[in-house]
């Protein structure tokens, strides 16, 4: 049977795709060899059980349409977004409070409030069949200090239109239509209403102390959802790990939001964390930390940084 054919049966049935995988992760730990082409795929069905630094476990369950958890089970628990998942392990393990804006199943939320389990996790997620996926991701870690919100964030409350492919399991969703129609067909793209809150009348309602960690990633809407956070950006100053995308043109948002709060920016590129004196957007490391605390701090967590 040919490779590509012997691929699509055990992606799709059980208990082969559990023995192959298995079988196949095995083999590249043992050799040091690694197949792109497995990887990208074969996908891993079922629970993924991702070991994590501390020696705990993370659990995914995926069926098979989730890129996130096939990446994590072939590379490890740095196998998605390899530039800021350190960091922002590091960052969490001293966290008060953790907001996850674009939550989507999870990852990063289940990651902080498993490194630091005193902390409380606020995830935001407003596709329906997505945010079932990341309470379902939360109850299979047992976790009780994520409260997920099935919302948009934005500068303002309110309802808005949430647009996203027209997939199981999309990668990309966004309050903003021309993220999508500049890659996509319009009839493959849809939209529902979503309520929109702000980080500010969530903390409010919340009582949240202190933010110490917010990580955003909306598909190019991140200035809005700083604009919305202004009173809890100047009461906290938490450490922001942020995408930020070329084509969404907000830069220059951005910087008008955190400068004036003595925010400096450090882009998150695979050989380090570089040192930026304006917010660019770059696809090749789309990841920025916006922090307000000393290099000697971050170098202390492991940031290798490059002036």
């Amino acid at each position: 049977m040919p490779i590509k054919e012997m691929l699509k049966r055990a992606r799709t049935s059980q208990p082969l795709n559990r023995l192959t995988t298995a079988t196949l992760k095995g083999l590249f730990e043992a050799t040091g060899w690694r197949s792109e082409f497995v990887i990208k795929h074969l996908p891993r069905i079922g629970v993924t059980a991702i070991p994590l630094p501390n020696g705990r476990v993370l659990k995914l369950d995926a069926s098979g349409d989730d890129w996130i958890p096939t990446q994590l089970f072939w590379r490890g628990w740095q196998g998605y977004e390899p530039e800021m998942t350190a960091l922002f392990y590091r960052l969490a393990l001293a966290a008060e409070t953790v907001f996850d804006v674009g939550a989507h199943i999870g990852f990063f939320s289940l990651l902080a409030s498993i490194v630091n389990p005193a902390a409380q996790v606020f995830a935001f997620e407003p596709l329906a069949r997505i945010f079932a996926r990341l309470n379902q991701n939360i109850a299979l870690n047992g976790l009780t200090k994520v409260q997920t919100f099935c919302v948009a964030v934005g500068a303002h409350e309110g309802t808005a239109e949430f647009y996203f492919p027209d997939e199981d399991m999309p990668v990309s969703s966004s309050l903003r239509s021309d993220m999508l129609t500049a890659t996509l067909p319009a009839s493959t793209i849809r939209h529902v209403p979503v309520p929109v809150v702000t980080l500010d009348r969530i903390v409010a309602e919340q009582r949240v102390a202190r933010v110490s960690l917010i990580k955003l990633d909306t598909e190019r809407t991140e200035h809005e959802v700083l604009a919305g956070a202004r009173a809890t950006l100047e009461r906290d100053q938490p450490d922001i790990i942020c995408e930020v995308w070329p084509d969404a043109g907000n830069g220059r948002q951005l910087e008008a939001c955190l400068r004036p709060l003595g925010y400096r920016f450090y882009q998150l590129r695979p050989e380090g964390v570089v040192a930026r004196a304006e917010i660019i957007g770059d696809e090749a490391a789309l990841n920025y930390l916006f922090t307000t605390r000393t290099e000697e701090f971050l170098q202390a967590n492991g940031a290798n940084i490059t002036l």
